[in-house]
């Protein structure tokens, strides 16, 4: 009874389990929030992935590079020069896959592949990235 005297009715919620659209959308709300959970995971993986090829072929050129810088300079020096590529490529996590040097002391150009493995090739995508690069005196024969 209320202060008034009158009884108050409660209301109990009204289900509706007799409709026939009710039920058939049971759970549907599941199902939209999976696939769009699994679509941010794609574009997630497929974000990194490209982000990955980028740090990876700017690593390789970078590394390239100072390599080919290095043997310019250790062949200028009359050391050698892929020796002196090696060691400076090797620091900067990659390998070399070909280095050759044209010319003499004075007139040269020391040429320089390397290869790259960004986070050790643990990752989507490709596992090595490959740059190459030049480095020589002025007037150097190509």
């Amino acid at each position: 009874m209320s202060r008034h005297g009158v009884a108050r009715h409660q209301r109990l919620p009204q289900r509706a389990q007799g409709s026939p659209g009710v039920r058939r959308e049971r759970g549907s709300g599941t199902a939209l929030l999976a696939f769009v959970a699994f679509a941010l995971v794609v574009a997630t993986w497929v974000g990194l992935s490209i982000a990955l090829a980028i740090v990876g072929s700017r690593q390789a050129r970078a590394a390239a590079d100072l390599g080919a810088l290095a043997g310019a300079s250790a062949q200028a020096l009359g050391e050698d020069a892929c020796a002196a590529a090696e060691a400076v490529v090797a620091r900067d996590h990659a390998r070399v896959t070909a280095c050759s040097t044209h010319g003499d002391r004075v007139q040269f150009v020391v040429v320089l592949e390397v290869a790259v493995r960004p986070m050790g090739g643990s990752f989507p995508g490709p596992s090595e990235f490959k740059a190459s690069a030049e480095a020589g005196s002025l007037g150097a024969p190509p």
